[in-house]
């Protein structure tokens, strides 16, 4: 409760700010809160673009096809016949087929070649251009840092010995599948994700709060200098924690409110500044008058 009623008074209660100053601590406490605060803020004004996202993905939107159905789609039809038999895979006609897709998500288009399917033996992972490489005996998919391969001998003891030919129907019915297995387990993947994701989220956003309120601090003492007024640097810090809450806050919402980027940390380091500038004038006017 002591918590809210502060964030409230830091827009408007001259008394919030007296009460911290006579407080003790470096107000790391109420930092963390705040952080806490404006993640869920943060996380309750993205909802409504999270939900957009997840229907153009699985569901389709404004009579289009869902954009995991449509890419799949488009990959089954460009994917060639393939035979595999003796532990290789070969395709019907000797050549490289490399296939293409475009996806539209959130009015945003992209396109480009993900898989090559090349069983003819001139490509490797050292020429590949794609994210993902078939060959003859191997496949191979690029990572961030380095790529992974996967033996087709290994794929082929998984489904038998029997020689298998790879249909378009095939690739159809197992595009299918794949796409009901990403459905079935989504809110699982949100759920982790989502948990995961938050308090990665809170602990970096508070060491960088943290170091921000730290330089606040430091600039705070010279203002507190100027202004003659005896302060430490542990209060200087206090004092930043309340009066960067405003700040903090419409950083939040802003954004969101006229469709921008978020400030950057100079921005905020210049408006924590002159809050605590403020601030401070106001701490020091009692004084003048006694």
């Amino acid at each position: 409760m002591a918590f809210l009623k502060t964030v409230l008074g830091s827009f408007y209660c001259p008394q919030t700010y007296r009460d911290a100053f006579a407080r003790e601590g470096y107000g790391l406490g109420y930092s963390f809160l705040l952080v806490v605060l404006t993640t869920l803020l943060l996380t309750a004004l993205t909802v409504p673009s999270l939900q957009r996202v997840h229907r153009e993905l699985f569901v389709g939107d404004n009579g289009r096809p869902a954009v995991l159905d449509d890419v799949l789609a488009q990959v089954v039809q460009q994917m060639p016949v393939m035979t595999l038999q003796n532990h290789r895979l070969q395709t019907q006609d000797a050549k490289a087929h490399v296939i293409h897709v475009k996806a539209e998500l959130m009015g945003e288009v992209a396109e480009g070649d993900i898989i090559t399917i090349d069983t003819t033996g001139n490509s490797s992972s050292a020429t590949m251009k794609t994210p993902v490489l078939i060959t003859a005996d191997e496949v191979i998919m690029e990572g961030r840092d380095d790529k992974r391969v996967r033996n087709i001998k290994d794929i082929s003891r998984e489904v038998g010995e029997e020689a298998i030919v790879i249909t378009p129907e095939m690739a159809r019915d197992a595009a299918f599948k794949l796409s009901q297995l990403v459905r079935e387990n989504a809110a699982k993947f949100y759920a982790i994700t989502g948990v995961v994701g938050l308090l990665c989220f809170v602990l970096v956003m508070y060491l960088l709060r943290v170091c921000l309120l730290a330089v606040l601090a430091l600039g705070g003492l010279v203002i507190a200098s100027m202004l003659k007024l005896p302060m430490e640097y542990r209060t200087a810090m206090r004092m930043a924690a309340v009066s960067f809450t405003p700040v903090a806050l419409l950083a939040v919402v802003m954004p969101w409110l006229r469709g921008g980027g978020a400030p950057n940390a100079l921005a905020l380091l210049v408006c924590g500044w002159v809050m605590l500038a403020v601030v401070l004038r106001l701490l020091r006017e009692p004084q003048e008058a006694a």
